[in-house]
């Protein structure tokens, strides 16, 4: 890892030759501009003075939406659009009360009910449900053909949202007939009763009941048709076009090198969903348009500063101002009301001019020799850059500031609230050019530059992620990765050595630590880069071994008399005396002795023995035998025996110490039963290939090569 650097000295003397070189420049600014008015139009205060046309879209009608007009000092245009609404009709298309002949648009087909009601429903309005629902009314074919003294014909509709009365037919026997068969139809307004949707009037059903008491009315109601009318919003779409011109004397005796055209207006109001693509201000000087300004939905204060060439009034007497208005409007179909308004245009041109000087600050002082920085020491310096610096027309507040640094990567130099302030950088020395400008707020710039030599410090080398203490068991092997660095020096020209009988470094710098011998020992890592020695110790801990218990072999004798294993369960009720013995044998698979085992025999769950061996050596079995007294009954019986059951022993297998056997008790004259073994390790030919197998594992490991872990 290498840092950045540069040599001292030959950069001083060049860097300090360029600064005496570099040439002082001076560049002011004009401050201000006594200008002619050639432009007087721009108050708007003569509505003679412009001429105004309007259009409707590409036709040749005025515009439709928009009126233009001067007064009061302003051209203003005022822009208004109704709601765009559409009202449709959708008839009943089914009745859930079998009157077809109410379905339908009127045809003069009617169904007749002097009791039973006339159920309509079925309207869809999947045409038009994409639209905002503005109003909703009940249209109805119907007449009642004699007036009514003590019957009564109820209209209702209902809707998920709920039933509601909409009109009652009652005491009309002085009007006699009531009818609206022929167009136009009755109408009835919905919108008192429910606030709608398209969801809730999907679900309408109307009810038109013809209510008798049975007394001498001889009425009866004749239904045609039924209606829901909607009215809905549309989407709308055009534009309106506004060309405002007037002309400008022009005088060969102006200046015009320096031109800026002014505008400033508004809009009060809501353009309603105007589309900022095609909707705009277009300004022309003659044949050029000179600017384009978007209009949209937002737009409330319109400003437009542009520069204007000279090159548009060259060798005129006069020349045209046009001001283009577009208004396109993309709406959803609501209402607009908007006045764009253009209060004042001015064109400025220069007669005069006042200069805007350059900032002055005090000159920057190198920090060389004496007071250069020494690397990584902290060392910083705040310089109030804004209190050395006066400006004729900007005050310091209003100062802006940059700096810049060649080479980067030495040193940073940062401006904050008017101090310039300058920061080492880690592992970094060398000599930097600082750059400082100082502007005013026309733009004038003061500029100077200073060295900074940072002295160069040795850093030492690092040993890192390499640990502090570590245990191993006997025989182990272990590798440790760490790493080794040095800020000034690659990693291969570091010296990396280690310490210690135990230890050794391989080719990647990784520690390999081996347990030889049982103990506490302290080994040493040292790393150099020729200047420094660095120095890490680590703690190894060498500990024996675990010892691994597990049981191999189960077996019921009667005398010397295998009469049971787990090659054959079936004990013949015949061959049983009142005592077995039940024989186990428990394998140490590990390099470390173990005293004081605890075997524990139960019948089922219940606790039917217990054993403590003394001793087991490495590498080795015991065979355990337990006296039982065995029932004679025939059946099947399970015995599970666990080796330190209380887990005092600590193992490199914790899992393995439990065997169950399950054997049954059989009648003599029985042909043949079933048994089964099951648990950590069950049956005889795996049992056997098991035990032969580790019995190999174990003797190749004590004898072999130790093994080794590698840890990060």
């Amino acid at each position: 890892m290498g840092r950045i650097s540069s040599k001292s000295n030959i950069i001083i003397f060049s860097m300090a030759l360029m600064l005496l070189l570099t040439p002082l420049t001076s560049s002011r600014s004009v401050h201000q501009i006594n200008e002619i008015e050639i432009f007087p139009q721009g108050t708007f205060d003569e509505s003679s003075e412009w001429l105004i046309e309007t259009q409707s879209g590409f036709s040749n009608l005025e515009a439709q939406y928009t009126d233009a007009m001067i007064a009061d000092g302003k051209l203003s245009l005022t822009h208004q659009r109704s709601q765009n609404v559409k009202e449709l009709l959708f008839w009943s298309t089914e009745s859930t009360s079998g009157h077809e002949s109410a379905e339908g648009v009127p045809d003069g087909l009617v169904s007749i009910s002097s009791g039973p009601d006339i159920d309509l429903t079925g309207f869809n309005f999947d045409s038009v449900n994409q639209y905002p629902l503005i109003s909703v009314s009940l249209v109805t074919s119907f007449r009642i053909s004699n007036g009514l003294n003590d019957d009564r014909v109820e209209i209702s509709i209902g809707s998920n949202s709920g039933n509601f009365m909409v009109h009652s037919y009652s005491s009309t026997f002085s009007q006699g007939e009531i009818n609206y068969l022929s167009s136009p139809y009755i109408t009835y307004e919905l919108d008192e009763f429910n606030d709608w949707s398209w969801d809730s009037i999907s679900t309408a059903s109307v009810k038109l009941n013809y209510e008798s008491v049975g007394g001498s009315d001889e009425a009866q109601l004749e239904v045609d048709a039924v209606a829901i009318k909607v009215i809905y919003q549309l989407p709308e779409s055009g534009f309106d076009f506004i060309r405002v011109e007037t002309t400008l004397d022009l005088d060969s005796n102006y200046d015009y090198d320096d031109l800026s055209l002014n505008l400033s207006g508004e809009i009060i109001g809501d353009l309603g969903g105007v589309s900022p693509e095609f909707s705009w201000i277009k300004l022309q000087i003659g044949s050029e348009l000179i600017h384009e300004e978007k209009i949209n939905n937002l737009t409330q204060s319109i400003e437009i500063n542009i520069n204007v060439e000279k090159e548009l009034f060259f060798n005129l007497n006069e020349a045209l101002f046009a001001i283009g208005i577009q208004i396109y409007w993309n709406s959803n179909g609501s209402s607009s009301d908007a006045v764009l308004q253009i209060r004042d245009i001015g064109i400025d041109g220069v007669t005069f001019t006042e200069w805007d000087e350059d900032p002055m600050c005090s000159d920057l002082e190198d920090f060389i020799g004496n007071n250069s920085f020494i690397e990584d020491s902290g060392q910083y310096k705040i310089i109030p850059l804004r209190d050395s610096c006066t400006d004729d027309r900007t005050g310091k507040e209003q100062l802006n500031f940059s700096v810049s640094t060649n080479p980067a990567g030495i040193i940073e130099a940062i401006i904050e609230d008017g101090h310039l302030k300058i920061f080492q950088i880690q592992d970094s020395y060398g000599v930097a050019e600082v750059n400082v400008n100082v502007f005013d707020t026309s733009g004038n710039r003061w500029n100077d530059s200073f060295l900074v030599n940072v002295l160069e410090v040795n850093d030492p080398p690092e040993i890192i992620n390499f640990p502090n203490e570590i245990t191993i068991e006997l025989g182990e092997q272990v590798n440790l990765n760490g790493e080794i660095l040095d800020a000034e020096s690659e990693e291969d020209s570091l010296n990396f050595s280690v310490e210690g009988d135990l230890a050794s470094i391989n080719s990647d710098n990784s520690i390999s630590l081996y347990g030889l011998e049982l103990g506490t020992f302290e080994i040493v890592l040292n790393v150099s880069d020729g200047n420094s020695v660095v120095v890490h110790q680590i703690t190894v801990n060498v500990v024996q071994a675990k010892p691994d218990l597990y049981l191999t072999k189960i077996r019921i004798l009667d005398g010397t008399e295998v009469i049971a294993d787990l090659s054959d369960t079936d004990v013949k009720k015949s061959s049983l005396d009142a005592t077995v013995l039940i024989s186990t044998d428990i394998f140490n698979h590990g390099i470390t002795d173990v005293t004081f085992v605890s075997v524990r025999y139960y019948l089922d769950d219940e606790l039917i023995g217990n054993l403590t061996l003394p001793l087991i050596y490495a590498n080795s079995s015991y065979v355990a035998e337990l006296e039982w007294e065995l029932t004679n009954f025939p059946g099947e019986y399970s015995i599970r025996v666990e080796v330190d059951s209380h887990n005092l022993i600590q193992e490199s297998i914790e899992s393995n110490n439990e065997l169950i056997f399950t054997f049954t008790i059989i009648d003599d004259d029985d042909v043949s039963s079933s048994a089964n073994s099951e648990g950590l390790l069950s049956g005889a030919v795996p049992n056997i290939v098991i035990l032969f197998g580790f019995i190999f594992v174990g003797l190749g490991l004590f004898f072999g090569p130790k093994k080794i872990k590698r840890i990060k």
